[in-house]
């Protein structure tokens, strides 16, 4: 089986070749079908690319959109070339979610980790990321068009995928517990910024945890700020049955020892009366006689 392979024309079907690794369709100019068939083979079990060259194929923003889309579901493809297309905002955040979806803690998690290595549209020079670097941006290979800073972001978020790639601690910690990356991210990603609703997620049982994490960097305030605005969300996760039966339990034992006490006094009372009668009775003969 072939580990490279080329087209001319219009996308064979790639479905013939299960052990394809390489695939370089770079100026062939790829129509609407041609995409949904490439897409349905990056979406399917069968592929095993390492290597995606779509430079110069023609893609707008719903194609780079569609890709994204179905590269999120990919678990293969670490290489992919998109220089040369045509890529506006909607393109550059849609690739932006695909590497690093801000949208929420559970959307993160789930983002694409595969990809490794990134050209894209209206790069100026193919990118070397300075690993040794973390200032670098690298901005001298981009193109002065107004989205200098999302390639950078873009980049970063993919070298995140370098080298068994951060962990997914690691990953929250570095945006949704960021508050200056986390509401940066956001607008870049055309989302409202806000903190009400960032616990919603997370399970009471790993808060622990998180606070650790929190205390080493306790600048950084989002997260607390979160909590005290989701405090009555916090209500729907807690058991209210078990706890409205564990307080009628305790109330219960309560009234049950209460019970036993009012006994008690009860039956002193009783023998303090008979006695108390005896006493006066006695008392009033001895007087009279004394009388």
């Amino acid at each position: 089986m072939p580990s490279a392979f080329n087209v001319q024309d219009n996308l064979c079907p790639a479905h013939g070749f299960p052990e394809l690794t390489s695939l370089i369709l770079n100026g062939n100019m790829i129509d609407k079908e041609g995409f949904a068939r490439l897409n349905a083979y990056l979406a399917s079990d069968s592929c095993q690319l390492r290597i995606l060259n779509l430079r110069d194929t023609g893609m707008t923003d719903d194609d780079i959109s569609s890709l994204t889309r179905t590269l999120n579901v990919n678990k293969s493809v670490a290489e992919l070339n998109l220089r040369g297309n045509d890529c506006g905002e909607a393109g550059y955040r849609s690739l932006m979610k695909m590497v690093l979806d801000i949208s929420s803690i559970k959307a993160t998690l789930e983002s694409n980790t595969c990809c490794q290595r990134i050209t894209l549209p209206k790069e100026n020079d193919i990118r070397q990321y300075d690993e040794s670097d973390s200032d670098s941006d690298g901005s001298e290979y981009n193109t002065r068009d107004g989205f200098e800073e999302i390639r950078d972001w873009i980049h970063h978020f993919v070298m995140w995928n370098r080298n068994g790639g951060l962990s997914p601690r690691e990953r929250i910690s570095r945006t949704h517990l960021h508050t200056r990356n986390r509401r940066q991210f956001c607008k870049m990603q055309g989302l409202d910024y806000s903190y009400g609703s960032l616990f919603v997620e997370i399970p009471t049982c790993v808060l622990p945890e998180l606070f650790v994490t929190l205390w080493e960097d306790p600048d950084e305030m989002d997260p607390f700020r979160a909590l005290v605005a989701t405090v009555t969300d916090w209500t729907s996760l807690v058991d209210r049955r078990q706890m409205v039966e564990a307080s009628l339990e305790r109330n219960r034992a309560l009234i049950k020892q209460l019970t036993g006490r009012n006994l008690e006094l009860e039956a002193m009372l009783k023998d303090i009366e008979p006695s108390s009668s005896k006493s006066l009775a006695g008392s009033k003969r001895r007087h009279g006689q004394v009388m």
